[in-house]
């Protein structure tokens, strides 16, 4: 059995399958759904590639795909095959046979990362071809959607119509709705020490480039915020640079596992605040590109009660040395906003502490 995952990730509550031969999946909240349909192809268009035809073929035709939220196109009409060595592509030519549907909703432990349990929650589907001829080869969909992500991956079953297969390449197609803008790190001829920035680009750019990491950022307009983060704890510097440094402080008190993460604001490539929960105690980091700017931050996450809150910020003249820092400590509660002013290049960093009853 062969098989490859495709997520996609934006910023029915079940499925349908009618005479149409489709079948669409959405997510538990029902915004983001993705369909699956066999279509005829139009005439070749330049370049020799038949593009999706609207009109639906339900003896069989080309197996497309299509993602939207809110009912608006996020992946408009694509294909989807498998292109095998010395035999014809699978999917090219396939109707839908039966579909079935299932819902998982558990929560499982993490030792590390951005929180300590889980919940995987979504909507699945499992969607079995063939193509329309005697003896004609079997192909399989699954498909998974999530309040936040779609997903979708190929299995080839054990079938006598083909026992022995070498996959040249998976023809996947992502025909993104518009031109928005990416983020993606380029990998010039496919190649790359992987610490490059990021970079702000339109989609249909993709195709003059030698290769991308698989991780892309797609800018389509959808609710959502940006994420950053690292796998392990660490400091961007010889450890001996923060030598008898007050802000220090900070970072020694910083845990190494979390168990909530909340991302506050932030646009890709410009700025970011993030939240991050251990036990009761509360730890805030923002950052800023080479723009100084202003932030407001709402502290609606905390709990009810008082915080002690150990404020780490920018000096005024922290852009030109970065050591000056504002270390300050006051009492705030969730309905307190931080003004925070960020110097080109700089940051802010907050320990919250409960305060217990009586004590301050």
């Amino acid at each position: 059995m062969g098989f490859r995952w495709v997520v996609l990730v934006f910023i029915l509550p079940g499925m349908s399958l009618g005479q149409s031969a489709s079948a669409v999946l959405s997510s538990p909240d029902g915004r983001l759904s993705i369909a699956f349909h066999t279509v005829s192809l139009s005439p070749p268009v330049r370049g020799g590639e038949s593009a999706p035809s609207p009109e639906p073929a339900p003896n069989g035709g080309q197996l497309v795909y299509e993602v939207s939220f809110r009912g608006n196109p996020l992946i408009l009409t694509s294909k989807l095959r498998l292109d095998l060595e010395e035999q014809v592509a699978l999917g090219t030519n396939v109707r839908i046979v039966n579909a079935t549907t299932a819902t998982t909703d558990e929560t499982y432990q993490l030792l590390a990362g951005k929180a300590s349990a889980v919940r995987d929650h979504f909507d699945a589907l499992h969607l079995e071809l063939e193509e329309p001829v005697s003896g004609g080869r079997k192909l399989v969909m699954e498909a998974r959607a999530y309040d936040d992500a779609v997903a979708f991956r190929y299995l080839v079953p054990e079938q006598s119509a083909l026992q022995e297969f070498r996959l040249a390449k998976e023809g996947t197609e992502f025909r993104i709705s518009k031109d928005p803008f990416i983020y993606a790190l380029f990998l010039p001829n496919f190649r790359s020490m992987y610490e490059s920035e990021f970079l702000k680009l339109s989609a249909s750019s993709l195709s003059n480039q030698g290769g991308v990491d698989s991780k892309v950022l797609v800018g389509l307009g959808a609710d959502g915020n940006p994420a950053y983060g690292a796998p392990i704890q660490m400091v961007s510097d010889n450890p001996a640079a923060y030598k008898n440094q007050p802000s220090f402080d900070f970072i020694k008190a910083v845990p190494a596992t979390w168990d909530e993460t909340r991302v506050l604001n932030g646009v890709p490539g410009e700025y970011v605040t993030i939240a991050r929960r251990h036990g009761k105690e509360w730890y805030l980091g923002s950052m800023t590109n080479w723009d100084a700017r202003s932030l407001d931050l709402p502290l609606a996450f905390l709990d009810s009660g008082s915080y002690r809150a150990e404020i780490y910020a920018d000096a005024k003249d922290a852009d030109q040395s970065p050591k000056h820092i504002s270390i300050l400590k006051k009492t705030v509660d969730r309905w307190v906003h931080l003004k925070v002013q960020l110097v080109s290049g700089g940051g802010y960093a907050v320990r919250l502490v409960p305060i217990q009853p009586g004590k301050r």
